[in-house]
């Protein structure tokens, strides 16, 4: 399937580069250093390493990113193709097609991928799952039209196919890749099994959406998925739904509620293939848990932080420091989304840096750690 679609676009972009010159449009060849193709590390694929080109065509008109990725643990090659385009000069109407081998995860949202790498390699700590896979997408998409001006307000319809099978130590090698500290932690460290996954093929329809504004009184960024699946293999259909949500209200004296959240829901007759399992728990959610402990096709989480800024203190370069009471709940189970948990506590930090104290209160089983936050 992969090589039939990348073979495709191949196609596809030597005709467009062929009739360029035809059109008076300028075809340029770039090699941009964005946040999406730099170097990752994680405990499946060791280091990932992505080379290729960016050609655009016209004025932004049509972007196409080819792409070969060497993944050092696993010892392979992944291509990738990425064509954007527009139907209209105002780019409120257009396309996106893509075409890959990979390594997908539903955990993303959890830590940013840079911070996820920079912790996998020091401590271990990989808060995500992974599968394999061959994956395809066509999208078309709609910029929205809203009476609040909005950052970017677009939708997208679609449809998905793809070919997955289970990865990690647990499938054929024999350890993890390499980590500073917990080498040989199987629980929250480098060694952590991957799951297994239901291998086969998934055909599906997909919607969704994305929000983002920055300004006064509030901070917004919502990102929404919805998939209603056919073919799968473990028979039968589902629907799923997933949105992910960071926020930060402002409110008085430089204090601010800041909000993440995040929901997959699912609904099905037969069952849910395993790559569709979300999952929660460990550093960068509910701290007093193990990493990644609960999961399944039903999946919630939410943090709360109030921060007070303590703005008579300032420290050289990072700025005035902040203390914020801290809420975490979630859960994550297969059919429901089972027993909640939950910490209570608080965090100190100045700039990116952080020091956590929560307590379970049902346990009492408390955590305390250091890290890095990006934002809410």
């Amino acid at each position: 399937m992969i090589r039939s679609a990348l073979a495709g676009a191949a196609i596809l972009i030597a005709a467009i580069v062929i009739a360029a010159p035809a059109a008076h449009a300028q075809v340029a060849v770039d090699f941009p250093l964005t946040l999406d193709n730099l170097p990752t590390y994680d405990r499946v694929n060791g280091l990932s390493v992505p080379f290729g080109p960016t050609l655009t065509v016209g004025d932004d008109r049509l972007v196409v990113d080819p792409a070969l990725t060497y993944r050092t643990h696993i010892g392979k090659i992944d291509p990738s193709l990425s064509i954007v385009g527009q139907f209209t000069a105002d780019s409120s109407f257009g396309f996106a097609l893509t075409g890959s081998r990979g390594t997908f995860t539903n955990d993303g949202w959890m830590r940013s991928t840079i911070v996820n790498s920079l912790v996998s390699l020091g401590l271990g700590s990989d808060s995500r799952n992974y599968f394999r896979g061959d994956r395809g997408e066509a999208r078309l998409t709609s910029s929205l039209h809203l009476p609040v001006d909005m950052d970017v307000a677009t939708v997208f319809v679609g449809a998905r196919t793809e070919r997955d099978w289970s990865t990690g130590w647990r499938n054929g090698s024999d350890n993890g890749p390499y980590s500073v500290f917990r080498g040989s932690d199987t629980t929250n460290g480098i060694q952590r099994p991957n799951p297994v996954i239901d291998a086969g093929h998934i055909t599906s329809a997909i919607a969704g959406g994305r929000l983002e504004y920055v300004g006064l009184p509030a901070s917004l960024m919502v990102d929404v998925l919805v998939e209603a699946a056919g073919k799968n293999p473990v028979g039968g259909h589902f629907q799923q739904l997933t949105i992910d949500d960071g926020s930060s209200i402002r409110t008085i004296a430089g204090q601010h509620l800041d909000l993440r959240a995040h929901l997959v829901a699912t609904a099905t007759n037969a069952a849910t293939p395993a790559q569709r399992y979300a999952y929660v728990g460990g550093s960068g959610s509910l701290a007093t848990t193990d990493l990644l402990s609960m999961g399944g096709d039903h999946m919630y989480f939410l943090d709360a932080l109030y921060v007070f800024p303590i703005n008579n203190i300032e420290i050289p370069i990072l700025g005035n420091p902040y203390i914020a009471p801290h809420f975490a709940t979630g859960a994550g189970a297969v059919g429901g989304f089972g027993r909640p948990v939950q910490n209570i506590g608080a965090r100190v930090g100045a700039s990116i840096f952080t020091l956590d104290y929560v307590i379970n209160p049902r346990t009492h089983k408390s955590d305390f750690g250091a890290g890095i936050s990006l934002g809410p």
